[in-house]
């Protein structure tokens, strides 16, 4: 077995990449951010007609935009891209500008915060960090534009993030009806969108005839576009995945993460649905759309992958519908918002529209917190159970741990070489505690300086403890 030069890189615990898994009896779990209320509410008479998809947050020097498309259902059928900005990612406000005529928010004494109106479907943002991108194209809007049976990906171009200008079909080769995300990384572009293959007998409700799923293509211009391949997954479950929200993570950009959204169907209205507390929210949206938006529910998981082809998915929900309101258990839901905010040293803010399918009603930005690298974890429960990494190779002479026992638990950290015996007096310290960085070093106080460049394997003794990253300086 190849050792792994990690050089002083941060590894997380959320796949087996690092691990051996014949030695490891330890298990991965996903985790939840915690819900911290609603901070932003979309009462405008445009927000309220229909409902609001695709949030997208950027940042520039000024601070944070959050974008998002709210749909006007009544009289005529039309989509708007607006915006509101923050500096700190709690308070958000809507900027005035006045681009586009809105009596709906003259009428309101409300700013002007439409940038762009009548848009495709499957709108979203990114900003273009390639550095032969010109000035006043690093603002790239894209989205889905259908002519019959025809499918095209547009794109406009900004140099603010406020005026933009339609720039045409920049890829065909897909559906695009739902986020697709664009970011530049290792000199091409990288774009994750929606497409369908044919049901599968392992598909989870078998009732439409084509699967809704994620593709990606690349491209070194922005203009030819590598042919598409459909993402495939670790778990071998084949569901429906509504928004990808793919990025590179920001702490290890070697490494990406997705948080798409789960859709499931079911074939008939029953009893159940009565039952729900959004059943009058369901029944209206059928009315004014069609059947299957009464009769589909989402949730939103957790993904992540090392060369954007191949993932690992976990099946339970990285974020989950409440107890059952009007507001929620509804088709839309759990969608996050494409792109985080640092919220302290130890933490992300993420975020989640609610009450989306409610029309003529207010919907709400809710926020949510979580601790940086824990989206997912390896654990161990109340029984002991060990991590055994495959060989690896670092560089500096600390090792990191970003970690969380309960009281009663604990980690030590025993180094091994290269095939897996300890090597003597080389065990930690009793770990215990709840930090993103806790610096180990060896009972006898000695680092592993002596150890760098050479290949090694770590071995961790759990009991009620996660593990969600490493690193070495």
């Amino acid at each position: 077995m190849n050792a792994i030069n990690i050089g002083k890189r941060l590894e997380p615990f959320w796949d087996d990449f690092m691990i051996d898994t014949e030695r490891t009896t330890a298990f991965h779990r996903v985790m939840n951010p915690t819900y911290k209320g609603e901070i932003f509410t979309l009462d405008c008479g445009y927000e309220k007609a229909g409902l609001i998809s695709y949030p997208v947050i950027l940042k520039d020097d000024k601070g944070y935009k959050m974008y998002y498309s709210p749909w006007v259902m009544k009289p005529q059928f039309h989509v708007r891209f607006a915006v509101i900005e923050s500096t700190d990612g709690i308070n958000w406000t809507r900027p005035n500008l006045a681009i586009f005529s809105c009596p709906e928010l003259d009428d309101a004494g409300k700013p002007n915060n439409v940038v762009l109106e009548r848009i495709p479907d499957g709108f979203s943002i990114f900003y273009d960090t390639n550095p032969d991108c010109p000035q006043n194209e690093k603002y790239k809007a894209i989205g889905a534009h259908h002519d019959g049976d025809k499918h095209e990906l547009w794109c406009y171009t900004s140099g603010d993030g406020y005026h933009f200008t339609p720039q045409g079909c920049i890829c065909e080769d897909g559906t695009f009806d739902s986020a697709n995300t664009i970011f530049w990384k290792d000199g091409k572009y990288h774009c994750f969108f929606r497409g369908c293959h044919p049901p599968r007998e392992d598909r989870f409700y078998n009732v439409h005839k084509s699967a809704r799923d994620i593709r990606v293509t690349h491209s070194t211009d922005f203009k030819r576009w590598e042919a598409p391949k459909e993402l495939s997954y670790v778990d071998g479950e084949d569901f429906e995945l509504y928004i990808n929200n793919i990025m590179p993570y920001e702490r290890a950009p070697h490494i990406l993460v997705g948080f798409p959204a789960r859709y499931c169907e079911r074939e008939k209205w029953t009893d159940n649905f009565e039952q729900l507390g959004c059943v009058e929210e369901k029944k209206e949206s059928m009315q004014i759309i069609e059947a299957r938006v009464g009769l589909a529910v989402s949730d939103g998981l957790f993904m992540t992958s090392r060369d954007g082809y191949t993932w690992t998915r976990y099946a339970e929900p990285f974020v989950a519908c409440d107890i059952e309101t009007s507001k929620n258990w509804m088709y839309g839901d759990c969608y996050l918002a494409y792109g985080m905010v640092e919220a302290s040293k130890d933490t992300y803010y993420m975020y989640a529209k609610d009450n989306s399918m409610a029309f003529g009603k207010e919907k709400h930005l809710g926020l949510y917190e979580i601790r940086k690298d824990g989206f997912a974890c390896i654990m161990a429960d109340s029984e002991k159970k060990e991590v055994v990494t495959k060989p690896f190779i670092f560089e500096g002479s600390d090792l990191h741990l970003n970690f969380s026992t309960s009281a009663f638990g604990h980690i030590y950290v025993d180094l091994l070489d290269e095939e897996g015996n300890a090597i003597d007096g080389k065990t930690s310290f009793e770990i215990f505690g709840n930090s993103t960085d806790r610096r180990i070093s060896f009972e006898d106080g000695s680092s592993f300086k002596d150890y760098a460049g050479k290949p090694v394997r770590l071995r961790f003794r759990m009991r009620m403890a996660k593990l969600f990253s490493m690193w070495f300086d």
